[in-house]
């Protein structure tokens, strides 16, 4: 054994412990074995060459003869520490973890095969093995008690315990009965079904729309006055013809079934009340009161899947009959907890059945219930569903996609005793062999969900094991719940950390309770005991409150900032912060707005704003409040031009206005952009693509200060609406293809030639377009409908990361850039794991891929990439 390997391997563990990634300090020492590598090479050259020239690498080393250098003591400082070397998979995937024995790391984004070198305490790992080892012999304890009646220490059960079971048991059967809804509720929920066929009839007469019910409501897992879902059925044939043709189009096509506004109006002419359309969610909603049962209601249109889902559940609840009860014991808990909201940052109802049904297949020794997705037996059925089935188109990431929604419904389980039900045409048997009580299961459960690890799960294999994980993304949320029927989509993506914070500690308190015994389920549901939380700013209910409690004033608004030293500026001046595009302000000290971006999460609406400070300038307080006095009566100029009779409502000009001599402010400002505008050949390509360069001379000249926003407004709205008409027009024309003789005419008629010229310019960059089938289709002038007027795609969020930026540029500077591709939502600089930028847009699906890859800021080219959410 040679000095060198001695020397390396005693440095490695002193890196490690000065350079660990590891979030809890105490536990063992992570390093990735590349950044030990570099380190080495960096500080022991020539005896780091040595050893690679003994070894094919440093894993290599550390595999083999370094074992022999510890097992043997060669290293005095190292008698009470070791180390492995595992790949980050096998890391996270180690039941150390759940002993303390292991934490999370700082590096969030490690690849899975990465190889990571861990320094750890002998002890650490002895009593791992040694609670490990007690956690078997207690495993086997209880499968011996579940089948002579004895517990986990060989003695009898004792009269208190099997009452308190008993007594568990009997409670969750009374609350289960209790919750139900009654025969009458059932009634008007179908009468209430008929009443929107009855409408959907008169509306789409022919087009044989079918309303049926789904979710709780439908597969007898629906507490008193819960929520109806309602789905409008299209004809298979008819609806993947839509779906085909329109994508990303069918909630926009006018008075459509998909069209959930449209649908609201309709649903308004019958008596619903609270009538709410939701367009733009993933799966488009419209809610409603029922007048008559006073329910709240949900229906969209054509969502299979939901439908197949609700069908699937019921399978799974018909095969045990302590599923149900369960399950209902869980949904009261959850609802009296207030941990059932996802828009207030936890889980939704379905996502909790999911757990159920996860806890009951893969959690147990004995599993209750087999995976009907994946069956482990043979089938024995021949008009089993999962035989007959065939895959159904959905629209999912704006892309259609075949979704595998087969499973089992032919399964009778056996060997269970009582708990055992008759399933009507089942052939094929799984035997099981869990008799567990209700009270039990119920512990068990909290149990099982204490632990962190747990929630990352599925049901659609029999391990409960994540199918194709990659594409769930689960270090970016704090559960993982994958959906039975689209694999790479996360059920709990709406949990935040907070809201999973909550539902941890408030399992663990159930558990505990139950394992101590003497207290009753109305007393663990409890709500006046539930938990303190702190507002929860990640939450959709939270940004949607803040986004309602937006107002606008009466100020003058300028927006931005050139510089560092301008900024500090600004802020010893400004005293609010205010929001680009819809000009409201803020009551926040400027203490606070020291950042450009948000530092909270940032809602992904189209009209969310990013927020940048008001910059005072060089502007006297006197001037100030000259501005202020000038603002008050170009209001109410304003005010009174709004009022107006509609004859009045002319083009602004000189003659409208009534001022022959003088130039209107907003006609001033034009002018002043396009002085300061920087000349090219391509005069088009340099006004549409090119912002103002020199912001300082144009925010410094006084034609600024006599710009309203209302001005501005007026501005933007008439110039995109002459804009989408010259446009218009002339793919109109490229569409209808015109004859040369007419396009000449249309020449002609424009007497001004510099007008002339930018609009041969437009039509040569829209020929240059090249247009897909489905923009073909788009644009199809033969359809009744007019798809001219539906042809702008759905908007996505998109991260750009902007890498090998210099270090003098400012986040200004990349918003002007930005701002021409879609609405700029957040600017974030980020240090890990390499220095970049994080732009945060929304925009065009279609037009991502405008996007620049190399952009430009002052002669440096930088790297971009474009991650769609």
């Amino acid at each position: 054994m040679s000095g060198i390997e001695v020397l390396i391997l005693e440095n490695c563990g002193l890196f490690a412990f000065e350079n660990s990634i590891s979030v809890n300090p105490s536990t063992a020492h992570v390093v990735p074995l590349s950044l030990l590598q570099d380190y080495l090479m960096g500080m022991f050259p020539s005896q780091f060459e040595e050893l690679l020239y003994m070894y094919p690498s440093l894993e290599g080393f550390l595999k083999t003869a370094a074992r022999d250098i510890v097992r043997e003591g060669h290293i005095e400082s190292w008698q009470l520490w070791n180390y492995e070397v595992m790949t980050a998979k096998n890391y996270y995937l180690d039941k150390r973890h759940e002993h303390d024995c292991f934490s999370n790391l700082t590096w969030n984004h490690l690849e899975e095969h990465k190889p990571l070198f861990i320094f750890y305490v002998k002890e650490d790992k002895r009593r791992y093995e040694a609670e490990r080892a007690s956690m078997k012999k207690k495993v086997r304890r209880r499968q011996e008690a579940s089948e002579n009646g004895f517990q986990n220490n060989g003695a009898p059960i004792t009269t208190n315990e099997l009452r308190y079971q008993s007594m568990i048991t009997n409670e969750v059967l009374g609350l289960c009965h209790s919750l139900t809804p009654t025969q009458k509720a059932m009634d008007g929920i179908r009468h209430l079904r008929k009443k929107i066929q009855n409408m959907l009839n008169q509306v789409w007469p022919g087009m044989n729309y079918q309303v049926v019910i789904f979710g709780s409501s439908a597969n007898s897992l629906a507490l008193t006055n819960a929520d109806v879902d309602f789905c409008i059925v299209v004809p298979e044939s008819r609806y993947e013809q839509d779906l085909y043709k329109y994508r990303n189009k069918l909630s926009k096509i006018p008075k459509s079934v998909y069209n959930m506004f449209f649908l609201a109006s309709r649903l308004r002419g019958i008596g619903m009340r609270g009538v709410e359309a939701i367009g733009h969610a993933s799966v488009p909603i419209c809610k409603f009161v029922d007048p008559q049962t006073g329910l709240n209601c949900d229906i969209n249109a054509n969502n299979i899947l939901g439908i197949e889902n609700t069908r699937m559940i019921q399978k799974y609840c018909d095969l045990d009959s302590r599923i149900r009860p369960l399950i209902f014991a869980i949904k009261q808990f959850v609802k009296q907890k207030d941990i059932n909201n996802p828009r207030g940052g936890t889980l939704s109802s379905y996502a909790y059945v999911i757990m159920v049904l996860h806890f009951l297949m893969s959690a147990l020794e004995h599993p209750v219930i087999p995976s009907l997705q994946r069956l482990q037996v043979s089938c024995t059925s021949r008009d089993c569903n999962f035989k007959s089935f065939k895959p159904i188109p959905v629209l999912h990431d704006h892309h259609i996609i075949n979704c595998d929604a087969r499973f089992h419904d032919c399964v009778q389980i056996q060997g269970v005793g009582e708990y055992g039900l008759q399933v009507k045409g089942a052939t094929t048997v799984w035997n099981g062999r869990n008799t567990d009580s209700i009270a039990k299961l119920l512990q068990l459960f909290f149990q099982y969900y204490s632990i962190p690890q747990n929630f990352s799960l599925s049901i659609v294999s029999s391990d409960g094991g994540l199918i194709r994980s990659d594409e769930l993304y689960p270090d970016k949320y704090p559960f993982t719940i994958q959906d039975p029927f689209i694999n790479s989509k996360n059920v709990a993506r709406s949990c935040t950390v907070i809201g999973a914070s909550i539902i941890l500690q408030e399992f663990q308190r159930a558990a505990e309770l139950l394992s101590e015994g003497g207290h009753s389920f109305v007393k663990i549901c409890d709500p006046s005991l539930n938990l303190n939380r702190p507002i929860d700013t990640e939450s959709m209910e939270f940004r949607f409150q803040r986004k309602n409690e937006r107002k606008t004033t009466r100020q003058d608004k300028f927006v931005g900032y050139l510089d560092r030293e301008k900024k500090i500026q600004t802020m010893l001046e400004a005293k609010q912060i205010i929001d680009v595009w819809t000009g409201s302000e803020s009551e926040q000290d400027a203490a606070h707005a020291d950042e450009f971006y948000i530092d909270q999460p940032v809602s992904w609406a189209n009209n969310s704003p990013i927020k940048i400070e008001r910059p005072a300038g060089r502007e006297t307080a006197a001037k100030r409040e000259n501005q202020q006095s000038s603002s008050s009566s170009n209001e109410g100029r304003f005010r009174n031009a709004a009022t107006a009779s509609p004859s009045s409502a002319e083009p602004r000009s000189s003659e409208s206005t009534g001022t022959t001599k003088e130039i209107t402010p907003i006609l001033q400002l034009v002018k002043t952009i396009m002085a300061l505008q920087p000349k090219s050949e391509n005069e088009l390509e340099t006004f549409s693509t090119q912002p103002c360069t020199d912001m300082d001379r144009l925010l410094n000249d006084p034609t600024v200060s006599t710009i309203q926003p209302k001005d501005l407004c007026y501005l933007i709205a008439q110039l995109n609406f002459l804009g989408d008409a010259v446009a218009g027009n002339i793919l109109t024309n490229a569409v209808i293809g015109q004859q040369p003789q007419q396009q000449e005419q249309s020449r002609s008629e424009t007497d001004n030639p510099t007008q002339a010229a930018y609009l041969q310019q437009l039509q040569h960059a829209l020929e240059t377009i090249g247009l897909s089938e489905d923009d073909d289709d788009s644009y199809n002038m033969n359809e009744t409908d007019s798809d001219l007027e539906n042809d702008d795609e759905e908007e996505v969020n998109i991260n750009y990361i902007l890498d090998n930026v210099p270090d003098h540029l400012d986040s200004y500077e990349i918003y002007n850039l930005f701002q021409w591709y879609g609405s700029v939502v957040n600017i974030e600089y980020m240090e890990n794991p390499q220095p970049s930028w994080c732009v945060r847009l929304v925009m065009r699906y279609k037009n991502v891929k405008l996007l620049p890859v190399n952009p430009e800021f002052e002669g440096f080219v930088c790297d971009g990439q474009a991650y769609i959410l």
